[in-house]
């Protein structure tokens, strides 16, 4: 009898740890910054058209939608992404 409260007692123990929850995982830290997205900010929601390609670091790609793109990363790149309307939506290192 003594053995079956232990028992009992032991696996609603084990069924109340199982419920509890786990904690959110934590955020992904912030992208760091390796290919000047910062000095660029201003670009984003520019007519794509109206970028001047000279004032962009060497690499810089303006990358319109279904553009074909080499898929080799580089994180020191820095990547214009253009919307549908023209406009630079995003910039990404890649």
């Amino acid at each position: 009898m003594l053995l079956s409260r232990v028992a009992a007692a032991s696996l609603a123990v084990a069924l109340c740890a199982a419920c509890a929850s786990t904690p959110p995982p934590e955020p992904a830290p912030p992208q760091e910054d390796t290919c000047g997205l910062a000095r660029f900010a201003y670009l984003v929601g520019a007519r794509a058209a109206e970028v001047n390609r000279d004032d962009l670091p060497p690499r810089a790609r303006i990358i319109h939608p279904n553009q074909a793109v080499t898929m080799d990363f580089s994180a020191d790149r820095l990547n214009l992404i253009v919307d549908a309307e023209g406009r630079v939506s995003e910039m990404r290192c890649f």
